[in-house]
């Protein structure tokens, strides 16, 4: 036997009601970790984010790099430099993000703590026709400047290390804020769907029921 109309209704939107109130419950800790002034920091792309790119380098006795203002698309960069000339130089790459030596720096000698370890990724000898290969990895996207201890500031350069499609891109990743958001959205339409659903039901059902007293007494009549 079927419960009444009334009663059924009654069942469906307080179906819905309970699926809102468990879905409301699961979004709201979504949203305090992933927006407002105690959110996590944003996505920063892993160490290793994109593909390894390579950057070739010559040094000359004409104190300068070629090229002198390489650019990539990945944080993990395979250098290879290479000594043209017959002249000893260096390559000294700063670990310093968006950040150049003081100006002023004599040549022949080294700019202070903005070339000295820790701030360092690279620190290569070349003698002579010598060639280095070597791989780091760049703390944050921007520039760094690189330069030659014996030629500074004759000799420097700096290298973009700047977010790109590359050959073989990372898988997308999201920040807090934007993975709350869909998953606002997805919740929203989870609920209003099962809302529609449970009403349509409920008129189906109430449709296909026993015939209300009112239209019963007629047919008893006839």
């Amino acid at each position: 036997m079927m419960p009444p109309e009334p009663l059924t209704r009654s069942l469906h939107l307080k179906t819905g009601a309970v699926a809102f109130l468990v879905l409301l419950f699961l979004i709201v800790p979504t949203l305090s970790q992933g927006m407002g002034p105690g959110a996590p920091p944003r996505y920063v792309p892993s160490a290793g984010s994109g593909a390894t790119a390579t950057i070739s380098l010559q040094v000359t006795d004409q104190l300068s790099f070629v090229p002198s203002s390489p650019s990539v698309s990945s944080r993990t960069v395979t250098f290879t430099v290479t000594d043209a000339g017959t002249a000893s130089h260096t390559f000294t790459l700063s670990s310093l993000v968006n950040q150049t030596a003081p100006s002023g720096t004599s040549p022949g000698t080294a700019p202070g703590d903005w070339f000295t370890w820790p701030n360092l990724l690279a620190d290569r000898s070349l003698n002579g026709s010598q060639t280095a290969s070597f791989t780091v990895t760049f703390p944050n996207w921007g520039t760094y400047q690189f330069i030659c201890r014996y030629h500074y500031p004759s000799m420097q350069g700096l290298v973009s290390v700047l977010p790109g499609t590359s050959a073989n891109p990372s898988s997308p990743q999201l920040d807090g804020d934007t993975f709350a958001i869909i998953a606002v959205v997805a919740a929203v339409v989870v609920v209003v769907t099962a809302l529609v659903l449970c009403l349509r039901a409920a008129r189906r059902r109430g449709g296909t029921g026993p015939p209300r007293a009112s239209e019963a007494a007629p047919r008893a009549a006839k």
